[in-house]
């Protein structure tokens, strides 16, 4: 299936709540995030439209779609864009811009292949930075293209390097429920 019929598809579908991702020409079903990974999402998305309102242009989306090549469109959780806002023109307006950044929030069924997969797929697209952010651990691994994985815990801050330059951000910012603090571990967060 090509990105095009993938938006026409959606667009005809019998179940338009569902959650999917095109993986080279072929639908993948999604399971619905468990709470914790909502709060991080948001936390993510919060902390970065901070940054933009103070510092630089740009703007993050939250579960917005991304084609990749291939025939490929992933549900990303947070995908930056240090530029200004432009309308969709790429096809079931997902957009034609690659982000500068993808973060993708790591859930318990996750497998560590299909991760790694998942940032290769992103760096082959030409995104440069991937971020992917461990509710479990309340940790951050960063890849970057052609370098060393970083990982980040705790009061760590945490950088976006060149691609978003002056952003910083203690990695538990992440995770803490604002007024409540970090909310307690779980193996289902």
């Amino acid at each position: 299936m090509t990105v095009a019929e993938y938006a026409e598809w959606g667009l005809n579908s019998e179940s338009p709540d569902s959650r999917d991702e095109l993986i080279d020409g072929v639908i993948v079903p999604l399971l619905p995030h468990f709470r914790m990974h909502g709060l991080a999402n948001g936390l993510i998305a919060f902390k970065l439209g901070q940054h933009f309102d103070q510092h630089t242009p740009g703007y993050a989306t939250i579960g917005s779609g991304v084609v990749l090549a291939g025939d490929t469109v992933l549900s990303v959780d947070v995908a930056v864009y240090p530029w200004a806002y432009e309308e969709s023109t790429g096809p079931g307006g997902w957009g034609a811009e690659t982000p500068a950044i993808c973060v993708d929030i790591v859930s318990p069924w996750d497998r560590p292949a299909q991760l790694q997969k998942r940032v290769m797929k992103y760096h082959a697209a030409g995104v440069p930075v991937v971020w992917h952010v461990q509710t479990e651990d309340r940790a951050v691994m960063v890849y970057r293209k052609s370098c060393a994985v970083e990982y980040h815990e705790g009061e760590a801050t945490l950088t976006a390097g060149p691609e978003l330059l002056g952003f910083s951000c203690r990695v538990s910012a992440f995770f803490t429920a604002p007024g409540r603090g970090l909310p307690r571990a779980c193996s289902w967060c």
